[in-house]
């Protein structure tokens, strides 16, 4: 039944490339025809760190799962310097990232799911073991591995009762691919009930989310900002009370899109006592230049500034990031922030805020982030959840004068809360290393 299952897997996925063959001069640029031409360039790079003398281990992410596999490589190359990271993605978007990752040491596309590329690809770089970020595992790539010996496994694996990978084709393509594994290490619980209801045989352990992990190593690597935030402190035990120092509270607004921003500019009308910092999920040109004309259309009396222009010797009521790498880094001193894409289709992790124990705040569409979710649930003082969810900007204009009443007291209790949760979900990369590579 397997091997059935494998023909018409390749066959299907002829089919499909013949198709896309065929269709790849109609598509318009964009991300589709950019993830296109990355994976058929088949283009690898070793970087001046790569040694022919040293084993490999193979890392796979399908793109911005390579959030989960950090700190996997960081465990590596602390505790087993002897190996070359080698690194694949499906997608171009997270490339910068991995090219400018010292701990990384080749990188490109992943190999396309043919027998023949598979094997020439695998022959060629000949790795000891591969690593599969959370989702991303191919049929073929999987085979291939299986029957060279070469030991594979899943990690930080999530699969929701409504993923498409459960439905009728896809779910036996998907149980193809993760049949072929040595282990499966999932999320929650349920991720592995899920599997199980699919009929996954490999062997399957809980040990939870790796990106938890990642937060911290995040914040190791030193970001530069502008001088934002005159006399303020970077050590985070005083994260707390940084904006104490300034007469009004700030919301850090991070990856926001303009269904995000047309609630935002609503509610910011009834909150005189507040600052702004807006991250948009996208700082091309065009898009901060309708961002900025609707601010000062909305608030002609407010001072705006862009940070790349920011000068520190004028006032400011509204920043409006421009530059991609600055946002984790201004989350430390928000008091309170709003996770874009929940007011158009998907909210974006939760996890950086909420890394540095600050109020969060989503809008209704939160069902894709389980984080999301799970931490909405949790109360704080005042009323306020962790991640409060609001569904309008009515709402949110109500939260955050809420957490603008809070005391210093009750603001110390709430952090040290979050802090105290977020904690409790961390060391899932040190036992996913110590499972894969028999360490204690």
């Amino acid at each position: 039944m397997e091997l059935i299952s494998l023909y018409c897997y390749r066959l299907l996925l002829l089919l499909f490339f013949f198709f896309l063959k065929n269709l790849y001069f109609l598509l318009p640029k964009g991300k589709i025809k950019a993830a296109l031409n990355f994976r058929f360039s088949q283009e690898m790079i070793k970087k001046k760190s790569f040694s022919s003398t040293k084993k490999t281990i193979w890392i796979h992410a399908a793109s911005g799962e390579i959030e989960y596999a950090l700190p996997i490589i960081y465990l590596i190359k602390e505790q087993l310097p002897v190996y070359n990271i080698l690194v694949t993605l499906s997608s171009p978007s997270m490339l910068s990232t991995i090219k400018n990752n010292i701990l990384i040491d080749a990188y490109g596309p992943a190999p396309l799911d043919f027998p023949a590329n598979v094997i020439n690809f695998i022959k060629s770089w000949n790795p000891e073991k591969v690593l599969f970020a959370r989702t991303d595992v191919w049929p073929e790539l999987s085979y291939q591995l299986k029957k060279q010996k070469i030991p594979s496994y899943l990690f930080s694996c999530t699969l929701a009762q409504n993923s498409s990978r459960t439905r009728t084709l896809s779910q036996i393509f998907t149980r193809l691919a993760l049949n072929q594994l040595n282990e499966i290490f999932v999320v929650t619980q349920e991720d592995k009930w899920q599997l199980l209801k699919i009929k996954v045989t490999t062997p399957i352990e809980v040990y939870g989310d790796s990106r938890f992990d990642q937060m911290d190593l995040k914040k190791k690597v030193k970001i530069e900002l502008k001088n934002l935030f005159p006399q303020s402190s970077n050590q985070e035990e005083q994260t707390y009370n940084n904006n104490e120092l300034i007469s009004k509270k700030l919301l850090v607004a991070g990856s926001t899109w303009p269904e995000d921003e047309v609630v935002l500019l609503k509610a910011m009308n009834h909150l005189p006592n507040w600052r702004w910092i807006i991250a948009p999920h996208e700082v091309n040109s065009e898009r901060i230049e309708k961002l900025k004309f609707l601010l000062e259309k909305h608030f002609p009396k407010m001072e705006l500034q862009i940070y790349s222009t920011f000068n520190e010797k004028r006032k400011w009521d509204i920043i409006i990031v421009d530059q991609i790498g600055k946002l984790f880094s201004l989350y430390e001193f928000a008091d309170a922030c709003l996770v874009g894409g929940s007011f158009k289709e998907k909210v974006h992790s939760v996890m950086e805020p909420l890394s540095y124990n600050k109020y969060v705040l989503v809008g209704p569409n939160i069902y894709n982030n389980r984080e999301a979710i799970e931490f909405s649930k949790i109360n704080l003082t005042e009323k306020v959840k962790m991640v409060q969810v609001v569904q309008n900007e009515h709402k949110m204009t109500e939260v955050l004068s809420q957490i603008e009443k809070v005391t210093t007291e009750d603001r110390i209790k709430d952090f040290f809360k979050i802090q105290e949760t977020f904690n409790s979900k961390k060391s899932a990369s040190h036992k996913i290393f110590a499972a894969i590579f028999k360490t204690i």
